[in-house]
């Protein structure tokens, strides 16, 4: 049987930092949510939790994306994708009709409306 593929999402928001790690793509494995974001200890601080809580570390990984606010500034990230393109591949992934998606951020709200094209 084929070894299991771990990979890292890292969201880096203005007032939070949130991350998870998936198994194979498709199970999610750990997350967490620390109440500080971008410019603080917040990023590091839900990566090392996400990690310990899933009994991993950096070096299980395959690959680590960053987004949000941030995400230029995760030095350990492999690759950063904009919150946007996060939100409509994740609605594509887990609610495929689903026609608009709104992110309330802590500095703005943006609306996205007929992205599917996009992801279909």
């Amino acid at each position: 049987m084929a070894e299991a593929i771990y990979t890292m999402g890292v969201d880096i928001g203005s007032t939070a930092s949130k991350s998870i790690i998936l198994k194979d793509g498709k199970e999610i494995i750990s997350s967490s949510c620390i109440d500080v974001g971008a410019g603080t200890s917040g990023p590091s601080r839900t990566i090392k939790e996400t990690l310990e809580s899933a009994n991993l570390t950096r070096e299980d990984i395959s690959y680590v994306m960053a987004t949000g606010y941030g995400r230029t500034s995760l030095e350990e990230a492999d690759f950063q994708m904009s919150e946007l393109s996060c939100h409509a591949k994740g609605a594509y992934f887990l609610f495929p009709n689903v026609r608009t998606i709104i992110d309330i951020g802590g500095q703005d709200a943006k609306a996205l409306k007929n992205w599917r094209q996009w992801y279909a």
